[in-house]
């Protein structure tokens, strides 16, 4: 019995153990007092999103957004809340699981955002109808859930932008 558990240990090789491996992304909608959503206008894929972006070694998703958010827009926030789990299973080969959490800022915490301008374009407060307008397509089935989340305070779980569950 004993062998037989030390070749099942031994047969967990690096390649093995990390071919069920999945990219973890978090980013967050941020709302101002007028229920306006923040924007951003990404360099590199020229399309309209919200912050968001990849884990860093052993981030977890929540530190992950609160770097995003801070890296992207120069925003610092304390509270956040977790509306939704998203799996991708296009975009690699083992699929993504992003996470999105919300936060409501004050007017005068609104007016601080500061752009980092090399991966941020453009920035703006939208309305939900702008925001639908301008997001990406591919977003667009995933933001009207993250927008019923938020509303009825009630994380999602989506399968490619859609709900499952």
């Amino acid at each position: 019995m004993l062998t037989r558990i030390k070749q099942v240990a031994l047969s967990f090789t690096p390649a093995r153990y990390l071919r069920g491996t999945k990219y973890v992304g978090a980013g967050a909608v941020i709302f101002d007092p007028g229920g306006k959503v923040l924007l951003i206008k990404n360099r590199l894929r020229n399309s309209w999103e919200y912050p968001a972006g990849g884990s860093d070694g052993k981030e977890s998703p929540l530190e992950t957004c609160r770097r995003e958010v801070g890296e992207e827009v120069g925003l610092h926030l304390a509270h956040y809340r977790l509306i939704a789990v998203d799996f991708w299973h296009k975009l690699t080969p083992n699929g993504n699981l992003l996470f999105t959490f919300a936060a409501d800022v004050s007017a005068e915490v609104a007016a601080t955002v500061t752009p980092q301008k090399l991966e941020v374009s453009d920035w703006r407060w939208a309305t939900r109808a702008e925001a639908m307008e301008l997001i990406a397509p591919r977003l667009r089935p995933r933001l009207v859930e993250l927008f019923d989340a938020y509303d009825t305070d009630k994380p999602v779980y989506l399968n490619t932008g859609h709900p499952v569950i």
